[in-house]
C-alpha cells in the first residue's frame, strides 16, 4: 500500500496558496513548508513499559520563509484558519517586517544571500509501506517487543534486562511557492535492542539499531538483532591488544657514502615508540580495561593480520592517516589493504594531531 498524503494538508493547500500570493506582493520570494505527521513510540523492558501516541518527530504546523533586500526571515505557526487569510497575512507581515527592521536598525552584519530559484515544479509522492502507524495493533506489537526483551535475557546469564524501543512516524510534507507545489508522504521507523549486562560488578549496555523507510512491519527485524546486541554488550568488557608495526628501513639514513644503515637510529626510534605504546597501555588500563601491547618490524598488513588471528580478535581498529593519493588520505593505505584481506570487521577512526 501507499502511505496516503495528509487530508489535512490537502484541505489547507488552497488557502496557503492564497497566503503565498498575498505575501508575494511584499517580498521577493515566499515559501511555505507545512508538516502533518502522526505516529507512536514504545519502550519495553522488564522494568519499564512506556507507550505514547506521539514521538519527537510527530508534529503539525507550518513555516513561512520570505526574502527581501538580501535577507531571509521566517515565521512559524501551528494553527491556520482558512477563513482568516487576511488576518493571518497581516500578522505574519508585521512579524517578518519587524525582524528585518531589527537587523537593519542594529546594523547586524549578515550574509547577503541570493534569492532561491523558483522554477515551476509539481511533485506528488506517496511511498510504499505495508502498515501505517495509526492503524497498527499496538497491543500485539507491545507483546512482540516484550518477547524480544525476554529472549535477550534468556541468551546469557549476565543479561539482567533488555530495553526494546520502537518508533514509527507517518510523515506528510507540503511545500508551496509561487510556482511550486511539492507533496510527499512516507512512513519512517526506528528501533533499538539494548541488553543490559552485569559482569564483574559493572553494568554494560549493548546496542543494535534499526532505521528504515517502511511501516511498523519492519520491527520484526529487531528479533534478528538480539544475538549481536548481547554479544556486543559482553565484548565491551573485552581486551584491547595494541600493536604498532615499525618499518624495516627504520635505521636507514643518508650518510657520507649515500644511503646507510645506522643501528643506533633504529634503536632510538624503537625505544621511543615502545615508550609511547607503554604510556598508551597504561592509560587504557587506568580506564579499567585489560590491555597489552606489541611492537614488531616488518610488513604491517601481514603482521597485524597474524596478530589478530593469534589473539582471536573480533575487530581490528585502525586510524586513518595514509598520505598516498586521495583515497588513501581518506582511509589510509594500510587500512585499505586490511579491508581487502581481513576476515574480521575493520573499524576506521580518523586520527587528529594533538
Amino acid at each position: 500500500m501507499k502511505a496516503p498524503f495528509s487530508e489535512y494538508l490537502n484541505t489547507l493547500a488552497p488557502s496557503l496558496k492564497q497566503l503565498v500570493s498575498k505575501l508575494g506582493k511584499d517580498y521577493d520570494y515566499v515559501s511555505v513548508l507545512s508538516t502533518d505527521s502522526k505516529g507512536f513510540a514504545i519502550r519495553i523492558s522488564q522494568q519499564v513499559k512506556v507507550i505514547s501516541s506521539s514521538n519527537l518527530t510527530t508534529e503539525r504546523g507550518s513555516v513561512v520563509r520570505v526574502y527581501k533586500d538580501g535577507l531571509y526571515s521566517e515565521y512559524a505557526f501551528n494553527h491556520f484558519d482558512a477563513n482568516s487569510i487576511e488576518e493571518t497575512y497581516q500578522k505574519i507581515k508585521k512579524e517578518l517586517d519587524a525582524q528585518l527592521a531589527v537587523l537593519k536598525l542594529t546594523k547586524t552584519v549578515v550574509y547577503n544571500t541570493k534569492k532561491l530559484e523558483d522554477e515551476p515544479l509539481t511533485l506528488f509522492v506517496e511511498k510504499e509501506c505495508e502498515q501505517l502507524p495509526e492503524n497498527t495493533d499496538i497491543e500485539k506489537l507491545v507483546n512482540d517487543l516484550n518477547s524480544y526483551s525476554l529472549e535477550a535475557i534468556s541468551k546469557d546469564e549476565h543479561v539482567v534486562d533488555c530495553m526494546v524501543i520502537a518508533q514509527s512516524t507517518h510523515v506528510s510534507k507540503l511545500f508551496l511557492t509561487a510556482n511550486r507545489d511539492l507533496r510527499q508522504s512516507y512512513v519512517y521507523c526506528e528501533g533499538v535492542v539494548a541488553p543490559i549486562i552485569v559482569m564483574d560488578g559493572k553494568n554494560e549496555i549493548g546496542y543494535q539499531g534499526l532505521s528504515a523507510l517502511g511501516g511498523p512491519e519492519v520491527f520484526i527485524q529487531l528479533k534478528d538483532k538480539i544475538d549481536y546486541a548481547v554479544k556486543f554488550a559482553k565484548e565491551i568488557k573485552g581486551k584491547i591488544c595494541l600493536i604498532h608495526v615499525a618499518p624495516v628501513d627504520l635505521g636507514l639514513a643518508v650518510g657520507d657514502v649515500g644511503m646507510q644503515y645506522f643501528p643506533e637510529i633504529e634503536q632510538s626510534e624503537i625505544k621511543e615508540e615502545l615508550l609511547e605504546l607503554n604510556e598508551l597501555e597504561q592509560r587504557v588500563i587506568a580506564l579499567g580495561v585489560d590491555c597489552e601491547h606489541l611492537l614488531k618490524q616488518g610488513i604491517a598488513k601481514d603482521i597485524i593480520l597474524d596478530y589478530a588471528k593469534e589473539k582471536e580478535a573480533d575487530y581490528i581498529v585502525m586510524g586513518s592517516h595514509g598520505r598516498s593519493g586521495m583515497y588513501d588520505v581518506f582511509i589510509g593505505s594500510l587500512t585499505k589493504e586490511l579491508t581487502k584481506s581481513s576476515p574480521i570487521p575493520i573499524l576506521v577512526i580518523p586520527c587528529h594531531e594533538k
